[in-house]
């Protein structure tokens, strides 16, 4: 079942402490047993969160399955950091606090996140030093660690920040832009083109535009649709991973980059069928995706433009 954010209420104050409690089973049984153990996060703590409209959870269909805040900078204990420093301390960020979830429901973690980055790319975030498995969810995102902060009581946490990446001020709906992935890898192994040069994605229905020779015949066409729904099928994973641009060079195409595109790029692979310097939002398994559909399409001075959408999973 797929996951979903939305702003907490105080309506879901017994859910979300329900969450709170299983968060921190999890933490004892990775032997991490001192954090959150003298009544943090507090009631007053979540309503707090809610009130300044920074209380967030995440649903498995109706289901409350996760909590977490998104709060705008400054925040407090941030402004001294020991034994490093932030990578970027001069413009304003967001922090994420209190991530907490149910152990039964997976992909939490990334949801939050990709939530997160598609609202504000310079993202803070701190975890204790005994929550190895926060510390390895925020280092495989592409956090970089910086140092250590203190917290009001005197705590030490460690301190991560994202690296900066090119803004991103529109949110795709991920089945369909993960699609777009999908079919600009068919079009290159089928045709040879250039991933499209021009792509307008959206949830209805999203067209995308491929430099060709000729216009794909009916035969070509119904082959583009049947092979996107092929890899749709298997059921493949998406993963993203940050890497420096000279490295990302030998991966993916940067042809299409801005000449003041970040030292740091976040590549997007679906499976082993694409891989694509991308920072919008996607899928977590090609499952999640639907059916591609082909909805109509014309050639023009050696543009093909293609009309499509996916139908729900």
């Amino acid at each position: 079942m797929s996951l979903s954010v939305r702003n907490a209420r105080p309506a879901d104050l017994p859910a979300i402490l329900t969450v709170l409690e299983a968060a921190r089973g999890i933490m004892a049984g990775s032997g991490n047993l001192s954090q959150w153990r003298s009544g943090y996060p507090a009631e007053s703590d979540i309503l707090c969160d809610i009130a300044g409209e920074g209380g967030f959870v995440v649903l498995e269909g109706d289901r409350i399955a996760a909590y977490f805040a998104f709060l705008p900078s400054p925040e407090p204990t941030y402004s001294i950091i020991y034994e490093g420093r932030w990578l970027d301390d001069t413009r304003p960020y967001h922090v994420i606090h209190r991530i907490a979830s149910v152990p039964e429901v997976h992909g939490i973690f990334r949801t939050i996140l990709d939530w997160c980055a598609a609202r504000d790319g310079n993202l803070r975030i701190d975890t204790h030093r005994d929550n190895r498995i926060m510390q390895h969810c925020i280092l495989s995102y592409g956090f970089r660690y910086c140092g250590i902060i203190h917290l009001a009581n005197g705590d030490e946490r460690l301190a991560y920040q994202m690296p900066e990446l090119n803004s991103h001020n529109k949110e795709e709906y991920p089945p369909m832009h993960t699609a777009e992935h999908i079919l600009n890898a068919t079009m290159v192994r089928l045709f040879g083109c250039p991933r499209s040069r021009n792509a307008h994605i959206e949830r209805k229905k999203s067209k995308c535009d491929y430099l060709l020779e000729a216009c794909p015949t009916d035969e070509q066409v119904a082959q583009i649709e049947r092979t996107v729904n092929e890899v749709i099928g298997r059921h493949l994973d998406v993963t993203v991973e940050f890497v420096p641009r000279a490295e990302a060079a030998a991966i993916v195409d940067l042809s299409k980059l801005p000449e003041n595109v970040s030292e740091t790029l976040r590549i997007v692979r679906v499976g082993d069928y694409d891989a694509c310097a991308c920072i919008g939002a996607h899928v977590r398994n090609t499952a999640e995706i639907g059916t591609f559909r082909i909805l109509s399409h014309d050639f023009e001075d050696g543009r093909w433009r293609v009309r499509w959408k996916v139908t729900e999973p």
